[in-house]
């Protein structure tokens, strides 16, 4: 038997056509109603699918482009939605979007594996699993960079959900009495997991750490709670859907307009060396140099992030994944291929304008002299009279 699925119940989404979506009302009623943890998948799936029986089927069909590998910008609604920038998956309603957000939290909490250290930890088939699940209720591009968009949310509400828990955990005064209280509809055996991660020592030593190098950050940004990608967006031309570049969004998220100062002196050299290299890059008459390509360059790389711009996806695994990596290797090349080979006959078209020249040279001293022997054996008019 698969192992696809292994969140509560074992539940594997059904491959069917999308089904309509109700609100974020009923999925919540349908959450506080869920079947316990020993509940059979039938019982699971159809106090699930119960709640999609409403409205009609909500498009969520995200407006992403890249530009390269890193690139991911959205439609939204115009608005900040919070510290974690929650971008719209949707174009246009509010409302709708908010059901959106209310299913991948739902399918976060409901399916997502809690007995492991974190998000990157779950297997990319549990994921896929999430997904899947999604898609029962909403309709949305099989592209990756609509599949990463929404693990992305996901992966922010996981984190939200399991900082909620380690709250539940923390307002307890002793390891036993919070081991003793569990949260609704969790299994003893994982909310145990959670708590002794909790406790362990090197996992506060961590968080100590990690709290100090918070304390020491240095560049802050004038963004505040809207993500780098949402500015980039937001700043961009809407008539030609043209964006900022790093060099652009560098300045707007770290120069204060209101005090004409940048928020910190190391911001200001940053951006200077982001200005030269672009301007090195464009002088040797290379390909452009593309943003995250920038970034690595001037500020250095960072897994999963992408400095001055935020987070990014990690590589694909997936056969669409690795189709996608390939066309742009492919891509690339072609593009090479015809710069290389427009280079070749820009050279060829100065050699000849060369050529042209000197034979227009070498042709004018012909005429001149021919003009010098005319004028001398035609005897002048002074002369004959």
């Amino acid at each position: 038997m698969s192992t696809r699925g292994r969140g509560r119940a074992g539940y594997v989404p059904r491959p069917h056509a999308p089904t309509p979506h109700a609100s974020t009302k009923s999925v919540r009623s349908s959450t506080q109603s869920t079947p316990g943890p020993h509940a059979s998948i039938k019982s699971v799936r159809s106090s699930i699918l119960h709640s999609f029986t409403s409205e009609s089927v909500h498009e969520v069909t995200s407006q992403v482009s890249h530009s390269d590998t890193s690139s991911t910008h959205c439609n939204t609604d115009g608005t900040s939605k919070g510290k974690r920038g929650l971008w719209e998956v949707t174009k246009p309603q509010i409302g709708q979007a908010k059901k959106s957000r209310g299913a991948i939290a739902y399918s976060d909490l409901q399916f997502a594996p809690q007995n492991v250290p974190s998000w990157t930890d779950i297997s990319e088939e549990d994921k896929e699993t999430l997904v899947a699940y999604l898609q029962e209720g909403f309709k949305f591009t099989n592209e990756p960079y609509a599949i990463g968009f929404i693990l992305n949310l996901m992966h922010d509400r996981y984190k939200s959900y399991r900082h909620d828990l380690r709250q539940r955990f923390r307002s307890f005064p002793t390891m036993e009495s919070a081991l003793a209280n569990p949260p609704e509809n969790m299994e003893k055996e994982t909310w145990k997991f959670l708590c002794e991660k909790w406790s362990d020592k090197d996992y506060k030593v961590r968080c100590g750490k990690n709290k100090l190098n918070r304390e020491k950050l240095k560049v802050l940004h004038t963004a505040g709670s809207k993500a780098f990608r949402k500015v980039q967006y937001d700043e961009g031309d809407r008539a030609t859907g043209e964006e900022l570049g790093l060099v652009e969004l560098y300045k707007k998220t770290h120069f204060s307009e209101k005090k004409e100062a940048w928020v910190h002196a190391d911001a200001e050299i940053r951006h200077y060396k982001l200005e030269k290299r672009q301007e090195k890059a464009i002088e040797e008459g290379s390909c452009p140099i593309s943003d995250e390509q920038l970034s690595i360059e001037v500020f250095g790389q960072k897994v999963g992030y992408i400095r001055g711009l935020g987070r990014c996806r990690k590589p694909s695994t997936t056969l669409s994944g690795k189709l996608t990596r390939a066309q742009l290797e492919r891509d690339n090349e072609a593009a090479t291929r015809e710069a290389e080979e427009q280079r070749r006959i820009n050279e060829e078209l100065v050699g000849r304008i060369q050529i042209l020249e000197s034979d227009h040279t070498e042709y004018n001293a012909k005429v001149d002299f021919l003009m010098q022997q005319i004028s001398q054996r035609v005897p002048s008019t002074d002369s004959s009279s």
